[in-house]
């Protein structure tokens, strides 16, 4: 009977957990779609304005891996996709990756990504978890980084 009642409560816990954490996620996704995204003109924004980094995938791909290695964070897909968008002053890099940790790491990791490339944004959130007693969410994330277009073939 103890060992019941005390399964339940670990059973409880976790539940508690898992749920906390999940909601977190889906108040930070709703918060980043509800806040406008300011469209800019090429004609009142110059490229110098914008301080952007030179392009280069190699430093973000390596920037993304290390960041994934500090927090302890699994990476297990990663696409990475280049808009170049004539009618904006920069690139726009797209990093959609596939993530699976508890939530407290999974923060961290988005946490040490904004930190990493001050001129990224992340854009989605999409979790889910395997099993209601799982603390583990499996996460897609999206994220954008911007570069300067000059000097970009």
């Amino acid at each position: 009977m103890v060992v019941v009642l005390l399964s339940a409560f670990v059973f409880f816990q976790q539940w508690q957990q898992a749920d906390a954490a999940m909601s977190k996620l889906q108040q930070l996704a709703s918060e980043v779609r509800r806040k406008p995204v300011a469209v800019v003109s090429e004609k009142k924004v110059s490229v110098a304005a914008l301080d952007l980094p030179s392009f280069s995938s190699a430093e973000l791909v390596d920037t993304i891996n290390q960041v994934a290695l500090d927090t302890g964070i699994p990476v297990n897909e990663v696409s990475y996709r280049l808009d170049e968008g004539a009618n904006f002053p920069y690139l726009r890099y797209r990093v959609t990756l596939t993530i699976t940790a508890k939530y407290p790491l999974m923060r961290g990791f988005i946490d040490q990504v904004a930190t990493s490339l001050p001129h990224s944004a992340l854009d989605e959130v999409t979790c889910a978890r395997n099993d209601i007693q799982a603390a583990m969410l499996n996460c897609d994330l999206s994220f954008s980084a911007f570069f300067r277009k000059d000097g970009h073939g």
